[in-house]
């Protein structure tokens, strides 16, 4: 994505990390009239600090997505399972927890340890 910023900037950023620094990150990261949709930032008093005129002069679209239909949830892992030779998805995943294990996972997310853990039923 650096490489496409570059050359102008990301027609669309879409956040689905719940980290809120990724806010301001995303935005630079869009090219005039770009949109940015955040789905991960979830908690409450998640504060951002950013520069807010990127939004107005960059004449940017910022929406926030919460709930959704299952159908969404479908056709996202569709959309998953058709792209996984193309898109290295697998990458996000840097640990794998039982579920009998699961606090580990809830640590490691709290720790910031990884982009995502996996439980494993």
């Amino acid at each position: 994505m650096a490489e496409r910023s570059q050359a102008g900037g990301a027609d669309a950023v879409i956040e689905t990390a719940g980290v809120p620094a990724a806010l301001a990150k995303g935005l630079g990261l869009l090219r005039p009239g770009g949109r940015y949709v955040t789905a991960g930032v979830v908690l409450p008093a998640a504060s951002v600090e950013l520069d807010a005129s990127l939004i107005v002069r960059g004449a940017l679209t910022v929406r926030g997505v919460h709930n959704y239909h299952p159908r969404h949830l479908a056709r996202a892992l569709d959309f998953v399972a058709r792209r996984r030779r193309e898109v290295p998805l697998a990458q996000l995943v840097h640990a794998r927890v039982p579920l009998d294990a699961i606090d580990e996972a809830f640590a490691r997310a709290s720790a910031h340890r990884g982009v995502r853990t996996a439980i494993v039923p």
